[in-house]
């Protein structure tokens, strides 16, 4: 990437390996202890402090952000070791609460925060009148929704927190973290099949295997591989790569062969699909005809990674129950029209229904649902509709990859995306980040 200087682009490689090391410790805690791995997080959490600050002259501020990327492939599991489900503090939920505090230490009024608000107000409504039996689960899932409002209220504070440069650098880390959590795939398979050796999230079907890695949902997994597989393409297709030509072609190939070891097929399907609407935009709109021709000799390539992963898993139409599970979800939106089946996936007497509309109108009804489309809409519009983005075909991605899996705000990733498109979409060059040599770069 031109915008960045040789020692700032070996300092987001650093990063990037220093917490691939620790991904790696929480993937294999089992094999070497859990103490190796809260060690090991807070070593790559100072030095991660050193790097920003001392060798990027960057803000303390900047750290968060940076560690918000980098902590993905860990956000399912706690920094102190403790289990996920009894103690959900991870350097992500970290990350993500010092942004906030730090964006909202001057409070301005906006959609989002009036949104959460409203929210706070409805879920207490909810629980004092539906009287939901696990109230743990219902709590969960609003803390989530709760924090990833906030995060949209934050708009114009991350303008602020970051220029063209520090955008380069987000995107970037996100290329890595996920190149990185498509080795621990790899690794994860391999010995498995090879040494009868089985860690992380293993799923053995009845006409597949299925690997997720730190993941705790398989369609997360391959919907997050797909996310950085579409922000790399989009940046080839719009002049504006990321990597070289040469670690462009080396991240496409482990990106996709981790797609297809993850062996779902939500994110592939999202992935086509999005990079569909590209092709159409920038040869309709762009007139661009070598994107045709690029179109062109990618369907077979599209066509065959389709039929290898429908021999994987007998068969890609098979709905696995979701189209059940859409019918039953209209039927309890019906039955519970205003304000739905209550917060709380475990509160759901069914399954829950694997598309982000239906399941939000089940859970929250008219009102509920309204009340989070209130909130994210307008900010989402502005990305989506951004003429210039390619974070915009990122998050086209996993709103597509949305419509076919439940709770898509619990990946973690959407958050980041929305963060990195916040910072593409808003960002104006404010003061350049001082380079590493000590110089003003312009």
């Amino acid at each position: 990437m031109k915008n960045l200087t040789k020692n700032e682009k070996r300092c987001m490689a650093g990063i990037v390996v220093l917490y691939g090391m620790y991904d790696f410790s929480v993937l294999m805690s089992d094999l070497f202890g859990i103490m190796i791995q809260i060690l090991l997080g807070f070593v790559c959490f100072i030095l991660l402090c050193f790097i920003t600050t001392k060798c990027m002259h960057m803000k303390t501020q900047n750290i968060f952000i940076f560690l918000l990327i980098v902590s993905v492939n860990s956000s399912y599991y706690s920094m102190v070791g403790v289990p996920y489900n009894r103690l959900p503090l991870t350097w992500f939920l970290l990350a993500s609460v010092v942004i906030i505090v730090l964006c909202h230490l001057k409070i301005q009024k906006n959609l989002a925060l009036i949104a959460t608000v409203l929210l706070i107000i409805f879920f207490s409504f909810s629980m004092i009148y539906l009287r939901s039996p696990n109230v743990v689960g219902a709590v969960n899932q609003a803390i989530n929704l709760i924090l990833f409002l906030l995060v949209f209220s934050s708009v114009k504070q991350l303008k602020r927190m970051c220029d063209v440069r520090m955008g380069h650098c987000m995107q970037m880390l996100y290329l890595g973290s996920v190149f990185m959590f498509s080795l621990m795939v790899l690794l994860q398979k391999y010995l498995c099949e090879s040494r009868g050796i089985n860690i992380g999230n293993i799923g053995k079907f009845a006409m597949r295997t299925s690997y997720a890695a730190t993941f705790s949902d398989f369609s997360f997994a391959t919907l997050y591989v797909a996310s950085g597989c579409c922000m790399l393409f989009a940046g080839i297709c719009y002049k504006k790569r990321l990597l070289s030509w040469k670690n462009s072609l080396v991240f496409m190939g482990v990106y996709i062969y981790a797609i297809l070891v993850i062996n779902a097929r939500t994110g592939l399907v999202a992935l086509v699909l999005a990079l569909f609407f590209m092709f159409a935009y920038l040869i309709i709109r762009r007139k661009r005809v070598r994107i045709l021709l690029v179109g062109i000799c990618m369907v077979p390539v599209v066509l065959l990674l389709l039929l290898v992963m429908s021999s994987k898993r007998g068969g890609m139409l098979n709905s696995s129950g979701r189209i059940d599970g859409y019918i039953e979800g209209l039927k309890c939106f019906m039955e519970h029209f205003w304000i739905g089946n209550g917060f709380g996936i475990q509160n759901y007497e069914l399954t829950i229904p694997h598309n982000l509309i239906v399941q939000y109108l089940a859970q929250f009804g008219v009102i509920g649902f309204s009340i989070i489309l209130l909130g994210i809409y307008p900010v989402l519009k502005k990305v989506l509709f951004n003429k210039e983005s390619i974070i915009r075909w990122t998050v086209m991605t996993v709103i597509i990859g949305a419509m076919f899996i439940p709770d898509i705000v619990s990946s973690h990733y959407l958050t980041v995306v929305i963060v990195l498109a916040f910072c593409e979409t808003y960002g104006k060059i404010q003061q350049p980040v001082q380079a590493i040599e000590g110089r003003s770069e312009k």
